[in-house]
């Protein structure tokens, strides 16, 4: 999978608490940030199962803070980041 020149605007506020939430697995919904009913780890991407992952000029922004990282990687093999820009608060 490759993802490139993404520009990705979160509101913010997650919390330290919301980067140990466990994410419910449901094999037979599309996956939709909304179908979990709570924060994810991220506030960017949450990427999980995922073989091999390219991910190039893929920025994120914050309208307030948020104590959470821009990408959480659960279960994945073979990443390559390349050029991305996350706040750093």
């Amino acid at each position: 999978m490759r993802i490139s020149n993404l520009q990705l605007t979160d509101i913010g506020g997650g919390t330290l608490a919301d980067t140990t939430l466990l994410v419910n697995k449901s094999d037979a919904d599309y996956p939709i940030n909304r179908m979990f009913n709570s924060n994810l780890p991220a506030y960017g991407l949450y990427i999980r199962y995922v073989k091999e992952i390219e991910l190039t000029n893929v920025g994120f922004r914050l309208l307030s803070p948020d104590e959470r990282p821009a990408i959480v990687l659960d279960n994945v093999e073979n990443v390559a980041l390349n050029n991305m820009k996350a706040p750093s608060e």
